[in-house]
């Protein structure tokens, strides 16, 4: 067992972990958008989004920086934009690694607005935005990933990625309101200060479409027809 997988047990032992299987996929955007605060990385019921620095030609992304409060924009004194954002944009930073956002929830009726609030995705030269979601795999299951992966690119065998996302040895989710998490504000954040950094995920990342159907119902930028990917409407 290498260092990384210990640390990680370690990490996760105090926590209780969620299975597929006993979520209700959601048939509303109301609870949607509960378990997307319950299973991805939100800060005071906000999504929370990384994006690059630079765009597709290598040219730096300026941002405005600051926060919303009370509906009112509030620049941060060193940003050089001061023009009021998307009113859906509740922070914003650009001082570390990438570009921090945070969505309020509520302004959101499909993950793909994210689009349109970040000025990203088709037909402009930035690169697709990435979150954090709640899910941890074991390292052994990552060759049975391996294999979900090609079968679903391949929109084949879906009955057997339904039962092996519920398998709860290979793949793991966990609720943020947990007062363990309650307490470190995310999943993320958690792991983080248990020196585990937690992947980031594109928005459109293939491998995600069919957990995101699977998790927010209405809300998922794709659907699931006889466990056919289809673009939602």
């Amino acid at each position: 067992m290498t260092k990384q997988i210990k640390l990680a047990n370690n990490a996760l032992a105090p926590l209780e972990a969620t299975l597929l299987k006993n979520i209700k996929q959601p048939t509303t955007i109301h609870d949607a958008r509960i378990n997307l605060r319950r299973f991805y990385e939100c800060y005071d019921g906000n999504l929370r989004l990384y994006s690059q620095k630079s765009d597709k030609n290598g040219d730096p992304i300026n941002v405005a920086e600051g926060s919303r409060e009370n509906g009112k924009w509030k620049p941060d004194p060193w940003s050089e934009l001061k023009n009021d954002p998307h009113p859906a944009i509740m922070f914003q930073c650009a001082m570390f690694s990438y570009i921090t956002t945070d969505i309020n929830i509520e302004q959101l009726n499909n993950l793909s607005d994210i689009y349109a609030i970040t000025n990203s995705g088709f037909g402009t030269h930035k690169h697709d935005p990435n979150f954090c979601m709640n899910v941890w795999m074991p390292n052994s299951s990552w060759e049975n990933w391996s294999t979900l992966r090609t079968e679903a690119h391949n929109e084949i065998n879906y009955d057997f990625s339904s039962d092996w996302l519920e398998c709860e040895e290979i793949y793991k989710l966990y609720d943020n309101n947990q007062p363990v998490l309650q307490k470190r504000m995310s999943f993320t954040n958690y792991m983080f200060k248990k020196n585990i950094t937690v992947p980031l995920y594109q928005l459109n990342n293939r491998d995600k479409r069919y957990l995101h159907w699977l998790l927010l119902g209405p809300f998922a930028p794709y659907q699931f027809k006889n466990h056919t990917a289809q673009q939602a409407a």
